[in-house]
């Protein structure tokens, strides 16, 4: 899962299915990333997931684009 904290504070938690490689960079080392603002581009989904008990509604992440400080 990718979880994380909208502007708001409310957290957010989206399905890891077929991501992009900006999603696999954060993957392989997610402390450096760690408190950064970004910008996820996410969809709704209808999945069949065995470990759930079959098809479900989801929301999973496809693509991240980390916002520069300014």
């Amino acid at each position: 899962h990718w979880v994380m904290k909208s502007k708001g504070g409310e957290e957010l938690s989206y399905f890891i299915m077929k991501p992009d490689a900006s999603v696999d960079k954060v993957i392989d080392n997610p402390e450096a990333y760690i408190g950064k603002k970004c910008r996820v581009t996410w969809k709704k989904s209808t999945e069949n997931i065995p470990e759930a008990g079959g098809k479900m509604e989801i929301e999973q992440i496809l693509r991240v684009q980390w916002l520069d400080a300014k």
